[in-house]
């Protein structure tokens, strides 16, 4: 995990370029770039005061570098500003800006001090993350190299491109020996390098961010440095691997922030976005716009917070946890991981386009990269345990549900079926039902050449396709759920038949698990002559057996 990942980025498919496009009209020219109408694709910060004209740059060259960009200084003229801006993240609603006694959360008090050594910091005298465990987590962090990356679905035809990492991994490491079709890891990942090199720059920290830096806590606080943070390390290290400062700002955190505001009318808003008053304008240029810390810096010009109150506000950079999609690359010391590359457009107070952090980050990666895992703890999500249904593994009757990237724990599964299928000998299969959703199968059909041969050789019995926007637009939409409710009589009789079937879940839709309790819960009253109620009792009987079992995110 190198400084360097990002910049070898210039490849979103290689030939991928970033414009930035500005068009700027009078008024636009009194706002300085924090709130100018404009399209901007960037992936790194703005310099506050400055705008980047980089016609043709690729993604890569945004992370090696300020140099070479030209900047626009504006016209820091507040009173033209506030009249000509709309309500948003630097100016509130005139109702709010009324407020005379605005109930704001009491401040937290500063308990953490620090002190600038001599010496460089060399970052391999310490473990990652001060060695500290997190819930979830399942020993130290093992290495892989990794193997290969390819895209499997792309921009403008969907909304979130997908690509598929392999990641090859020592045939000695023990972290790997009791791994089972179902079972996810943790990636570390690192803050990218221009976000890093932004928050030195405009926290006037880059000439001491290398030396050795050590932290401790005023005797009186009774409190103690975050078991994450090295005793000593260095600030650089400190915003690279330990803050998470992509997150989204909670009321906390921005209550901190105003503290560290010479400006008294930053210092006023940043105060209203944290108030009781103001919840609303912080769920909506906030939360809802996906802000971060950066952002914040960079509108808010004024506010300049010491390394050691980052320390103690900001949240731990916690890894993130991905599914493992294959069984059979498992004997040749490879995981392979389908990762959606998520991005935040520039906008709403979002100062520049980025992508998210761990998907971001390993899709920059290349053959030979070395990337760090830990176990995450096995969940209920596993390949079925039917041995302790008094059945064989192979006998066991499954439903899965999956939509989107969902899918990548069913191949696994399918592919240790196979594996016990040729072990046996069988001939007569269980039913094994796949209802699969994707936006529009012309456009994205994910590992398509597997699932189809799949069901070519009956490992996989049924296979329904769910499609939520197909090009025809005769063709109605139907989601997961849809494709359940479709179904025969047969099909719910099967529900409740003997051996009982396992129905799995598992994808990255909000509201999937309440629609998909409500759907199966009505079904069962109009195939099965249950009441609503004996619906819901055998639901939530199959859950606490474990027979219907959930990994639902949002």
């Amino acid at each position: 995990m190198t400084a360097e990942y990002f910049n070898r980025h210039g490849s979103l498919g290689n030939s991928t370029t970033f414009p930035l496009t500005v068009s700027m009209s009078l008024k636009d020219a009194f706002r300085p770039p924090r709130e100018t109408e404009r399209q901007r694709t960037l992936d790194g910060p703005i310099p506050p005061g400055t705008i980047r004209s980089a016609p043709h740059s690729t993604a890569g060259s945004h992370y090696q570098s300020t140099c070479g960009l030209v900047s626009m200084t504006f016209f820091n003229i507040s009173a033209l500003r506030e009249a000509i801006d709309p309500p948003g993240l630097v100016f509130g609603t005139d109702v709010l800006r009324n407020v005379e006694n605005l109930r704001v959360p009491v401040c937290s008090k500063s308990y953490i001090r620090g002190e600038v050594l001599e010496n460089e910091f060399d970052p391999t005298t310490v473990e990652w993350q001060n060695g500290a465990t997190f819930p979830g987590a399942v020993g130290r962090p093992f290495d892989c190299t990794v193997h290969s990356i390819e895209e499997i679905s792309a921009e403008p035809e969907v909304r979130k491109p997908k690509f598929e990492i392999q990641l090859a991994f020592d045939a000695n490491e023990s972290a790997t020996k009791n791994f089972e079709a179902g079972d996810s890891f943790y990636v570390i990942c690192p803050n990218a390098e221009m976000d890093v090199e932004f928050l030195l720059a405009r926290l006037n920290l880059t000439s001491k961010a290398n030396l050795q830096y050590k932290f401790t806590v005023h005797e009186d606080s009774g409190k103690t440095v975050p078991s994450y943070i090295p005793t000593i390390c260095s600030i650089r290290h400190i915003l690279t691997y330990c803050l998470d400062i992509r997150r989204v700002p909670g009321r906390p955190v921005i209550r901190a922030l105003a503290e560290y505001c010479s400006d008294p009318k930053e210092r006023r808003r940043l105060l209203e976005l944290c108030s009781v008053d103001g919840v609303r304008e912080f769920q909506q240029h906030v939360q809802s716009a996906s802000i971060s810390v950066i952002d914040l810096l960079i509108h808010f010009e004024s506010c300049s917070p010491p390394i050691e109150r980052l320390v103690e506000i900001l949240p731990r950079l916690l890894p993130r946890a991905y599914t493992v999609a294959s069984w059979d690359l498992y004997a040749k010391n490879r995981f392979r991981f389908v990762v959606s590359l998520m991005k935040t457009t520039a906008k709403d107070g979002v100062v520049y386009t980025r992508f998210g952090l761990c998907s971001g980050y390993l899709r920059s990666l290349m053959n030979g990269d070395q990337v760090q895992l830990i176990v995450k703890e096995p969940s209920k999500f596993r390949f079925p345990l039917a041995v302790k249904r008094d059945i064989s593994l192979d006998a066991a009757p499954i439903v899965m549900i999956a939509p989107g990237t969902g899918i990548a724990p069913f191949l696994a599964f399918l592919e240790r079926f196979r594996e016990l299928d040729s072990l046996v000998g069988i001939t007569s299969r269980p039913r094994r039902y796949l209802f699969y959703g994707s936006s529009n199968f012309e456009k994205e059909f994910i590992f398509r050449t597997e699932i189809e041969k799949l069901k070519a050789d009956g490992i996989l019995t049924d296979l329904i396709l769910c499609e939520s926007k197909p090009t025809d637009q005769e063709t109605p939409s139907r989601y997961v759920y849809d494709g359940l409710a479709d179904q025969p009589k047969e099909f719910f009789d099967f529900l409740f038949s003997t051996p009982q079937p396992f129905i799995y879940a598992c994808g990255d839709v909000k509201q999937m698990s309440r629609q998909l309790w409500e759907t199966l819960s009505d079904l069962f009253v109009k195939h099965c002559g249950l009441t609503k109620l004996e619906s819901i009792a055998h639901l939530t009987e199959w859950r606490k057996n474990e027979y219907f079992i959930e990994d639902v995110w949002s």
